[in-house]
C-alpha cells in the first residue's frame, strides 16, 4: 500500500510537468520548443551524437567564435538521451524522434525522484514521514519544478536524481552491507558523469567523513565501519567516472575522489597508529591540520596555475556584479534586489516553515547523539542551505532536503495531535503544505521560457537565407575533436558569425545552424557587450570585423523600456557595462533620477543620456540604422544632489523643459554654464540627439519591419542586420 502511494506521487509528478506545458513545447507545425537556453546546447550535442553514435563530439567549432568550445559537461545526460532515441529509432532515429526524446527526458526522470526521496526519508524517519516527503517533492514549485518540466532538456534533473540516490544508498550502507556502499558509488559516479563541477559533492562527503572520524576519535570510539563504506563509495564512483573524465572540470573531480580516498585511508591509518601509541585525542586533528597546510603549500609552490584556477572556481560561490546578471547565480535572499523572502516562498512554498525548525531540532538533539545517517544528512542539508543562500541555482538540491525535513515535521505534528483533532491537523497540513503549492506550480508549468515566435522566425530566416559558414552543410554534423582544445581550430576564410548576446548563442547554433559570437556559457559576452555599447561606427566596426560578424541579431529584451526594466531580471542592456570589463559605465548611458509628481509623491524616472541613443544597440534596434532628427524629444533637466532614504546619493529633478530641436536645447544649456543642467531624453525610443544613417550596416530582416514610434507599448520585433564592409 505504501508503494502504491509513492507510485501515485511519481505519476502525479509526471502529469503535473507534462499536461499543462505540452502545447507550449510540442507546437502544431512540429517544432519542438525547448525551454531555456541550455536545452538547445544539449540538443546540439545529442543531434551530433546520433550522427556518430556512440561517439560524442569533443570539440564544437560551431559553438562560438573565435575559439570554438569543448563540451562543458561530462556527458552522461546527453549519452543517455541519445541512447534512448537511438534504441527507439532502431539505430537510425529521425530528428523529430531525437527532439521528442530530449523534450520528454526531464519529466521522465523527475517522475523517479519522489521514489528516491521516499527511500531517503524512509532511511531516516517513519514511513508516514517518507510518504509525506515523496508527495511534497512532487508538488514543490521553484527551480526544482522549473528544471524538471517538459521541454527543459538539461542535466539538472539528473543531478537531483543521482545525488538523492547516492545519499540514500550511502546512508543505508552505514547499517547494511558493503553492497549498498557500492550502489552509492554507482549513483555518485553517475552524478559526476552528468554534472561536471559535481566534485564539490564528493568533497562534502569526504569532509563530513573526516569530521565524523575526528569526533569519534575524541570520544575514543571507532569510525572504521563508516570510513570503509565511504571509501568503497568513492572508489566505485571514481571507476564509473573515469571514461567521462576528460572535460574542463575533470581535474577537480579526480582530486576530490582520489584525494578523498588517500586522505580518508590515511586518516584512518593514522588514527589507529596514534591510538596504539597512546597519543591524546587532540593529536589526530593536530597532525591532520599540519598535513592539510602542507598539502596547500605544496599545491601553491609546485603548481601555481592549477591552484590559481582552483581559487577562481571557488570564487564562483561569491558572484561578482557581472555574474549576478545571471539569475541562477544571485543569492536567494537578494534575488530581487534588496533583502526579502519572496524568492524563498517561490522556491519552497510553506515547506521551509516546517523544514528549518525540524533541521534545528535535529541538530540540537542530544539524547543518544546522532546516528551517522542523520549526521550526514544534516551536514548535507547545511551545505546546500549555505549554497542556496549564496546562489539560488542550488535550490533544487535543497528542495529534496526540505521535502524530507518538512515531511518528517508534518508527520510528527500529525502524530502528536490528539486523535479527535487529527482530521483537522491533516486537512491543515494538506492545505498549506501541498494545496498552497499548486497555484505557483501551475504558473511555472504553464510558462514558456522557450524561443518566442518572432525569435524563431528570425533564426529560421538565418538558416534559410544566409550561406553555410563552412560552405558545406554536412560540416555541421561532422565529428570534431580528437584531443582538440578551444583555440586550436583553424577556421577557413569562408567562416562568418552572427553577433548576438550570450543568451541567444545556443539557439543560433541549434536552430539557425550558424556560429554565434557568444553563447549560453557566457563565452564571448565581453566582445558582444563592447559592440552594443559602441557609440560610433568607427568604434563598432573593428569589433565586428575581428569577430567576422556578417550578421547581427537583436531582440526586444535588450533595450531599457521603463523604470521597471531597471531590475536584476530586467533589460539586458544593464549587463553590458559590467561585461565590458570596465571599459564603459552605465552612468554614461542612463541614470535614475527622482521627481515630484503633482500629488506630492516622489517617482523614479529613467533619464537617457545622448550616448544611450548613440550606442549601436539603439541605432540598430531602435532606429534601424537610419538617420534620426529629434523632434519634441529633447529635454533640459535641472537637478540637485541629495541623499535618498537608503543613504545613497541621488539626483532630484528640480525643473524640466522640453525643446523641439536638439539645437534649441543645446543653446539653452550653453548660455547657463553655472546651472546643473543635462541634455537628455525621457523616451527610450525617441532620440534626444541627431543621428546619421549607418553606412556599414543595413537591416536584412525584421519580424516587424519599420522603426519604433514614440509609444513603444509591447515591443516584440526581432531584427537581423548585415555588415556591408
Amino acid at each position: 500500500m505504501r508503494w502504491l502511494t509513492v507510485l501515485g506521487a511519481c505519476a502525479f509528478a509526471f502529469w503535473l510537468r507534462c499536461a499543462f506545458g505540452y502545447s507550449v513545447v510540442f507546437q502544431p507545425d512540429g517544432f519542438v520548443n525547448f525551454q531555456d537556453t541550455d536545452a538547445w546546447y544539449h540538443y546540439r550535442v545529442i543531434e551530433n551524437l546520433l550522427a556518430h553514435f556512440p561517439w560524442r563530439i569533443t570539440f564544437d567549432p560551431y559553438a562560438v567564435y573565435p575559439d570554438g568550445q569543448n563540451p562543458r559537461f561530462a556527458g552522461l545526460y546527453d549519452l543517455g538521451v541519445g541512447f534512448v532515441a537511438w534504441a527507439l529509432g532502431a539505430g537510425t532515429p529521425s530528428a523529430e524522434l531525437a527532439k521528442a526524446t530530449a523534450a520528454w527526458s526531464p519529466a521522465a526522470m523527475a517522475a523517479l525522484v519522489p521514489a528516491a526521496v521516499y527511500l531517503l526519508a524512509r532511511t531516516l524517519f517513519a514511513p508516514g514521514a517518507a510518504i509525506a516527503a515523496a508527495w511534497l517533492i512532487a508538488v514543490l514549485p521553484g527551480n526544482w519544478l522549473k528544471v524538471s518540466r517538459l521541454g527543459f532538456a538539461d542535466h539538472h534533473v539528473a543531478e537531483v536524481l543521482f545525488s538523492t540516490l547516492a545519499l540514500w544508498a550511502l546512508l543505508r550502507s552505514f547499517e547494511r552491507s558493503r553492497l549498498a556502499a557500492a550502489g552509492a558509488g554507482l549513483a555518485l559516479g553517475a552524478y559526476l558523469a552528468a554534472w561536471a563541477p559535481g566534485a564539490l559533492l564528493a568533497a562534502v562527503i569526504v569532509a563530513w567523513t573526516a569530521l565524523y572520524a575526528l569526533i569519534r576519535r575524541f570520544g575514543d570510539e571507532d569510525a572504521r565501519p563508516v570510513v570503509e563504506r565511504v571509501l568503497i563509495t568513492l572508489a566505485v564512483a571514481w571507476l564509473f567516472f573515469l571514461p567521462f573524465g576528460w572535460h574542463r572540470w575533470s581535474i577537480y573531480t579526480h582530486v576530490a575522489l582520489g584525494g578523498g580516498i588517500l586522505g580518508l585511508a590515511g586518516l584512518q591509518a593514522l588514527g589507529d597508529f596514534l591510538r596504539r601509541k597512546g597519543a591524546p585525542p587532540w593529536a589526530l586533528p593536530a597532525v591532520l591540520s599540519a598535513g592539510l597546510a602542507a598539502a596547500i603549500a605544496a599545491a601553491v609552490l609546485l603548481d601555481p596555475p592549477w591552484f590559481a584556477a582552483f581559487r577562481s572556481e571557488l570564487a564562483r560561490f561569491q558572484p561578482t556584479d557581472r555574474q549576478q546578471t545571471l539569475g541562477e547565480l544571485r543569492p536567494i535572499l537578494y534575488f530581487y534586489g534588496p533583502f526579502q523572502l519572496r524568492a524563498v516562498w517561490e522556491q519552497f512554498g510553506f515547506s521551509w516553515l516546517l523544514a528549518l525548525p525540524a533541521f534545528v531540532a535535529l541538530l540540537w538533539r542530544r539524547r543518544g547523539g546522532l546516528s551517522p545517517a542523520r549526521s550526514l544528512f544534516l551536514f548535507w542539508t547545511a551545505f546546500f542551505l549555505a549554497m542556496t543562500v549564496s546562489q539560488i541555482r542550488t535550490a533544487y538540491y535543497l528542495a529534496v532536503c526540505f521535502a524530507v525535513l518538512a515531511g518528517a515535521a508534518a508527520w510528527k505534528l500529525y502524530q502528536a495531535s490528539p486523535r479527535r483533532v487529527r482530521p483537522l491537523t491533516a486537512s491543515a497540513l494538506l492545505l498549506f503544505l501541498y494545496g498552497a503549492n499548486l497555484g505557483p506550480a501551475l504558473e511555472i508549468v504553464r510558462s514558456d521560457s522557450g524561443v518566442s515566435p518572432e525569435l524563431r522566425q528570425a533564426l529560421e530566416w538565418l538558416s534559410r537565407s544566409t550561406p553555410e559558414p563552412f560552405g558545406d552543410p554536412k560540416k555541421r554534423l561532422a565529428l570534431y575533436g580528437d584531443g582538440m582544445r578551444a583555440g586550436e581550430f583553424d577556421y577557413p576564410d569562408s567562416v562568418y558569425t552572427v553577433l548576438c548576446w550570450w543568451d541567444l548563442g545556443h539557439q543560433v547554433n541549434a536552430i539557425a545552424g550558424r556560429i554565434p559570437t557568444a553563447n549560453g556559457f557566457q563565452t564571448g559576452g565581453f566582445h558582444s557587450a563592447r559592440f552594443y555599447l559602441a557609440t560610433s561606427e568607427a568604434e563598432a566596426l573593428p569589433i565586428a570585423r575581428e569577430l567576422r560578424a556578417r550578421y547581427l541579431l537583436l531582440e526586444p529584451g535588450i533595450p531599457v523600456w521603463s523604470f521597471g526594466s531597471l531590475t536584476p531580471t530586467g533589460s539586458k542592456f544593464l549587463a553590458f557595462p559590467l561585461w565590458s570589463h570596465g571599459e564603459k559605465r552605465l552612468e554614461q548611458y542612463l541614470e535614475v533620477y527622482v521627481r515630484r509628481t503633482d500629488d506630492g509623491r516622489d517617482e523614479p524616472v529613467v533619464v537617457f543620456y545622448p550616448d544611450y541613443y548613440r550606442s549601436m544597440m539603439a541605432r540598430l534596434y531602435l532606429f534601424d540604422g537610419r538617420a534620426v532628427e529629434p523632434v519634441d524629444s529633447v529635454w533640459a533637466l535641472a537637478w540637485k544632489p541629495e541623499t535618498g532614504p537608503d543613504g545613497e546619493m541621488r539626483r532630484r529633478i528640480t525643473s524640466q523643459r522640453r525643446f523641439r530641436t536638439y539645437e534649441e536645447a543645446h543653446r539653452y544649456i550653453e548660455v547657463r554654464p553655472d546651472q546643473p543642467l543635462v541634455l537628455a531624453g525621457l523616451d527610450p525610443a525617441r532620440s534626444c540627439v541627431p543621428l546619421g544613417a549607418l553606412e556599414s550596416f543595413r537591416e536584412a530582416y525584421s519580424t516587424n519591419p519599420g522603426p519604433l514610434g514614440g509609444e513603444t507599448g509591447r515591443v516584440t520585433a526581432v531584427k537581423v542586420f548585415e555588415r556591408l564592409r
